[in-house]
């Protein structure tokens, strides 16, 4: 029935504006067509800037190469001020628009900073543990056959 119909369009519809990650879509004139709710919140400032704004330097590099077909779908991590993102770019030839999506992944980011630093934590410890191990012990060259006398007196 069309109620029915309209109703599930509705909440087809509602999908991108609900989306928490910001969703974007222009046309291959570079005209943006969809702005999701969280794209206005998270990218201040992206309805006047609009394709000189930072989230979008991905799509700049990549854009002839998906406007001639080259290139269909593309993934790149960006970093806008304290953020971090994965934005996923594809290119919908039937409806003649590059749909992108940008997911927050700066919890992540920064939980790698963290295991990065540990990890360079440990390897300090290590290497300090080796320095203070090698003035400690006597070398090699100690035992050698002619300082092997030297035990019989201990």
């Amino acid at each position: 029935s069309r109620k029915k119909f309209q109703k599930n369009l509705s909440r087809l519809a509602s999908f991108p504006e609900l989306n928490p990650s910001p969703i974007i879509e222009m046309d291959l004139e570079k005209n943006f067509t969809y702005f999701n709710p969280a794209s206005k919140n998270i990218f201040p400032g992206i309805e006047i800037e609009k394709w000189y704004h930072p989230v979008f330097k991905p799509l700049r590099e990549n854009f002839e190469k998906i406007k001639s077909g080259e290139k269909e779908i593309y993934i790149e991590e960006i970093k806008i001020e304290d953020q971090y993102f994965s934005q996923r770019a594809r290119h919908l030839k039937e409806f003649g628009v590059i749909r992108i999506f940008n997911l927050d992944i700066t919890i992540q980011k920064q939980n790698e900073e963290i295991i990065r630093q540990k990890n360079k934590d440990i390897t300090d410890s290590i290497n300090y543990a080796k320095k203070i191990q090698r003035s400690i012990l006597p070398t090699p060259d100690f035992f050698s056959s002619k300082n092997s006398g030297l035990f019989y007196f201990l």
